[in-house]
């Protein structure tokens, strides 16, 4: 009888390997089992939801090298992180449109987490981990939805300033009597002046169109529309914190607004590239041009006045670099015109040399060919 071969390493490793992925499998599985055994209690803490994570990803990593990323735990938080998105644009946004500090922050998770997950069953402990955990992602979710908000206020403000001739931007003023209902519906402007206001930046300063669209216009009031038998907070299509926020944005937008505006009717094919180009002179000139009469207009200065010294310092935009003193000195994000040119130098004369070796070759292409033709013995 033959003796019994001994084993070697490899084999004694791989079936070590097997043994490891039958483990796996099977804490996956009992990890599985605990997150299903979870959902169905009364209510799934956030300390709940962060073990079961825990549990799973270590679970798929165990006997690996730890991974940076944690597109686990993310996977798994996924439905909670859509539901906060979901109840913020819809009902939330409605009453509450800025979110600064803790305290804010807080009281903004707690409306989150009533309307987002009504029946939720958590206790007094579990609802401040909750906070804990989401208070800031809701912020975050909130700056998300009033910038989109904002926007979309910006693209009606540019459909009603280029809808009157000549383009004009309707004034803060005539926004705020629309505010505070001073308009006399005999006169024609006012009257389309309350049509614009009621159909078109309502429309984008609620946020969603399932709060007001066609079905309502016509039928209800700005300030008391609401379902049949619904009073609360929440339940009026156009809130007054709506109707406020909206006005704040135009008020705070509109020098910034006109001014784009009329650049873009001026120039409607120039399209700034911040990283290589610098804006020609002649748009400098056109975008001061306009940031002098708005300069004036504020202050209540006539055409004859000279300007001070420093005035295009109060003027300038956010986005704008620092203006150079000197016209023909480098400007910033501007690419180097002689670096530009030696690159270009290079690239032509590599086609060049690539153009002349193609065509050295072409005299002997036949010899190849006639050389290749005949059969080898």
């Amino acid at each position: 009888m033959p003796p019994k071969r001994k084993q070697n390493a490899k084999e004694l490793q791989k079936k070590l390997r097997e043994k490891d992925a039958k483990m796996k499998e099977l804490e996956a599985k009992l990890a599985a089992i605990e997150a299903a055994a979870n959902q169905n209690k009364r209510g799934t803490s956030p300390t709940e939801q962060v073990q079961v994570a825990q549990k799973i990803k270590k679970a798929r990593t165990k006997g690996r090298r730890k991974s940076t990323s944690p597109e686990d735990d993310d996977d798994l938080l996924k439905e909670t992180k859509e539901m906060i998105a979901k109840a913020i644009d819809d009902p939330v946004f409605a009453v509450i449109k800025f979110s600064k500090g803790d305290c804010s922050r807080d009281k903004l998770a707690a409306y989150v987490l009533a309307y987002g997950k009504p029946n939720h069953g958590m206790t007094p402990k579990e609802r401040n981990d909750w906070y804990r955990q989401f208070a800031r992602f809701c912020g975050a979710e909130l700056n998300r939805h009033r910038s989109g908000v904002q926007t979309a206020i910006k693209r009606e403000m540019r459909v009603l300033y280029k809808s009157k001739t000549p383009h004009a931007m309707i004034s803060v003023e005539d926004w705020e009597r629309c505010l505070n209902r001073d308009l006399d519906e005999t006169i024609r402007d006012d009257a389309e002046l309350f049509e614009a206001y009621y159909d078109q930046i309502m429309t984008k300063a609620t946020g969603t169109t399932e709060r007001w669209n066609a079905s309502h216009k016509g039928y209800f009031c700005l300030y008391n529309g609401h379902p049949p038998k619904k009073t609360g907070a929440f339940d009026y299509y156009v809130t007054p914190e709506t109707e406020a926020y909206a006005c704040l944005v135009l008020k705070g937008n509109w020098n910034r607004w006109n001014a784009q505006f009329q650049t873009t009717d001026k120039f409607p094919n120039y399209k700034q590239k911040a990283l290589h180009h610098w804006p020609d002179d002649d748009v400098i000139e056109a975008s001061d041009a306009i940031k002098a009469r708005l300069y004036r207009e504020q202050r209540g200065l006539d055409e004859l006045t000279n300007l001070p010294d420093g005035w295009k310092a109060d003027m300038q935009l956010p986005f704008e670099g620092p203006i150079p003193a000197d016209k023909k000195a480098k400007k910033p994000n501007q690419v180097s015109t002689t670096l530009s040119a030696i690159l270009a130098a290079v690239y032509w004369l590599f086609a060049l040399l690539l153009t002349l070796f193609a065509h050295s070759l072409t005299p002997f292409c036949p010899l190849f060919i006639y050389r290749s033709s005949f059969r080898k013995c």
